[in-house]
């Protein structure tokens, strides 16, 4: 019975966590998102994907000019410091896909097509 009402608890807890965590996501994916793609809802700065599991937060000259602590932040210990340093330039919403590519091939096929139709309408 002690170990049945630890385990709920745990699951409980974990779920807590979770959405506490959501929520900060949330906070600096919307933050960014207004910032970049002038939009109320959180989405790739690219591609305007909107699904939340599949946007991460992109640093947008890459890690190497950032200062050491920085250098190695990920996922919730960079989410907090995004909020606390109240969301510093250098930093964008990218869905994964176009993360990847624009760290693959310094740009992702998006910004290529949209490049290119620019030119094609001067």
């Amino acid at each position: 019975m002690a170990k049945e009402r630890a385990r709920k608890q745990d699951v409980e807890y974990t779920e807590k966590i979770k959405k506490r965590e959501q929520g900060k996501r949330m906070k600096v994916y919307s933050a960014y998102s207004k910032l970049h793609s002038n939009s109320d809802i959180p989405c790739c700065r690219c591609c305007e994907e909107t699904i939340m599991g599949f946007l991460a937060v992109d640093h947008i000259n890459g890690r190497t000019h950032l200062p050491e602590k920085e250098k190695n932040l990920r996922s919730s210990s960079l989410v907090n410091f995004l909020i606390k340093n109240n969301f510093p330039e250098g930093y964008e919403i990218l869905c994964h896909n176009c993360n990847m590519a624009k760290g693959f091939y310094g740009e992702c096929p998006h910004e290529t097509m949209k490049n290119s139709s620019r030119k094609n309408n001067l």
